[in-house]
């Protein structure tokens, strides 16, 4: 990890400071943040030994703590939701929407009356018994308590995981090695001083809510200069997304002040919701333009627009606070047209209206008249230089948001470009991305007549219907969305219908991954598209 002399001095003059960290593993998120707070330690750790204090924040839809001895009693709050509650019934080794063992799918599926009317009751009540059996199992006998998900087709052994994780955080084993150890090899080598305490929590993430049993670990840190106070959160289980977790906040007490500083990492196959991968896109377009951080950031704020104004709206406002979503509803509400003009910024198939080719050119078209229109009229406002500039950057955020789109959301890759005389273009990193739709068309003038039609994804998903918005995402972390619009029916991986061209999909973690890279244009030709479209 490595600082620019901005961020230190930023840090230093009491700005919080937070950047995303590079990571082997594109699965994996690794998240770095600090900031000067003026408090003693003690008086932190115990805000942070606090977990009763997740019930107040946005987001966390309940949290508490296990009692020396695990009881039911302790997860008075803890409650599935109904779609996890229907996805247990037909979970099986391989093929389930939840995170879970193989053994955990047997106890469902053998101690459950699934046409009984209290089967939520039943189900919640398994939950929590098997939570508890997992919390002592683990403070017995550690990793090895952690079993191996099972609801991939690729067995996952979470302590492997888990080690696989912690190996990549350099600062453990060189600068806490006690803590490194004890994580590793729980209920052995405990640091002296060390606390443990364990809960869980209910997070909405934007997508399905999560929870997670967690272990955390209060540590001091031994012959430094200066005083270093550790809160490390292990995370033992999750019912979905994150296969491993750490969270590490450190505080380091110096003559003035106290520096809080943050690792996250985490990893998992669903780790990166649509609103990330667009945002990175985003930036790398306004680095390579040279544009200042503050700018690419207003650049990313007008790229979320269309998914916050747009149909998705009820998941991209899950976690505003109350007097921010109240904001954002007010002014749909009096601006329809804005809603109106968001939804066709998604490239989505709308209700299977884009029969032809020339139908996706004509929106490649009018998006570049209208993006050009709308900085023509910034022009004419009688407003400061200023606001020119934040507008014209948040127009360019939401064009980029519908180029974005339209490779992730149609089966563009899925041609094999090779076999055409517009050959698919090298990184400079080596991979391979498909040509744009811009340099396709250079070539072919009348859309119509190329070799291929191209496909978006409908939206909303008709239930029967083929080639949904949920079968044709690839902005989604490694093709996981789960198959909604057929209620009843058996749930089948989305891979299946990725399943095409020269990277195809076939189910397992590294054809997902790749295909799923090739549609969301990767390094440069992320930004290639930016500079063309």
């Amino acid at each position: 990890m490595h600082l620019s002399p901005n961020q230190i001095a930023d840090i230093q003059n009491g700005k919080a400071v937070a950047t995303i960290l590079s990571s082997p593993n594109p699965s994996d998120i690794f998240v770095f943040g600090a900031v000067y707070v003026r408090t003693k330690p003690v008086a932190y750790l115990q805000l942070m030994r606090d977990v009763n204090r997740f019930n107040k924040l946005s987001g966390y839809l309940g949290a508490g703590e296990f009692s020396k001895s695990p009881t039911m009693e302790d997860m008075a709050g803890l409650s599935l939701d109904h779609d996890d509650i229907k996805d247990l019934k037909n979970c099986r080794p391989g093929n389930c929407e939840v995170q879970l063992p193989e053994e955990s799918m047997e106890a469902a599926r053998a101690s459950v009356n699934w046409n009984s009317p209290d089967v939520a009751e039943q189900v919640n009540d398994l939950a929590k018994r098997r939570i508890i059996r997992l919390l002592e199992d683990y403070q017995y006998n550690g990793d090895r308590a952690l079993g191996t998900y099972r609801d991939k087709r690729d067995p996952l052994p979470v302590a492997e995981q888990f080690r696989s994780l912690l190996g990549r955080v350099e600062l453990f084993p060189q600068y806490l090695p006690e803590l490194n150890r004890y994580l590793l090899d729980y209920p052995d080598s405990m640091p002296d001083g060390t606390q443990d305490f364990f809960y869980w929590e209910k997070v909405n993430f934007g997508l399905k809510a999560t929870i997670r049993l967690n272990h955390g670990v209060i540590y001091r840190a031994p012959g430094l200069e200066r005083r270093v106070y550790v809160l490390a959160i292990k995370q033992l289980y999750a019912t979905h997304y994150f296969q491993a977790a750490l969270d590490l906040g450190n505080r380091e007490a110096t003559i003035e002040k106290e520096i809080h500083a943050e690792l996250v990492a985490e990893s998992s196959p669903a780790a990166g919701f649509d609103s990330y991968w667009h945002s990175q896109r985003s930036q790398k377009v306004g680095e390579q333009f040279g544009f200042t951080e503050d700018a690419w950031k207003v650049v990313q704020l007008g790229n979320f627009s269309p998914d916050c104004f747009g149909p998705v709206a009820e998941y991209a406002s899950r976690n505003l606070k109350s007097e921010e979503l109240q904001a954002v509803n007010e002014y749909i509400s009096n601006n329809p047209q804005v809603r109106g003009a968001a939804i066709y910024l998604h490239f989505d198939n709308l209700i299977g209206d884009f029969q032809h080719n020339s139908d996706f050119d004509y929106l490649f078209s009018h998006l570049l008249q209208n993006a050009q229109h709308a900085l023509a009229d910034y022009n004419r406002l009688h407003a400061d230089e200023r606001l020119r500039r934040v507008l014209t950057l948040i127009t360019l955020g939401a064009s980029l948001h519908a180029v974005q789109d339209f490779y992730s959301h149609s089966d563009w890759i899925h041609n094999d470009f090779n076999e055409t005389d517009v050959k698919m273009v090298r990184l400079p990193s080596g991979e391979l991305r498909a040509p744009t739709w811009f340099e396709f068309r250079s070539r072919h003038d009348q859309p119509d007549k190329w070799p291929f039609q191209v496909r978006s994804g409908i939206y909303p998903p008709t239930s029967g219907a083929l080639n949904t918005r949920t079968h044709m995402n690839h902005d989604n972390s490694r093709l996981m969305f789960t198959e909604y619009e057929n209620p009843g029916q058996p749930l089948r991986p989305q891979a299946e219908y990725h399943n095409a061209g020269p990277v195809p999909a076939r189910g397992d973690d590294a054809s997902d991954l790749a295909h799923q890279q090739r549609g969301n244009h990767s390094d440069g030709s992320q930004c290639r598209v930016g500079q063309e479209d």
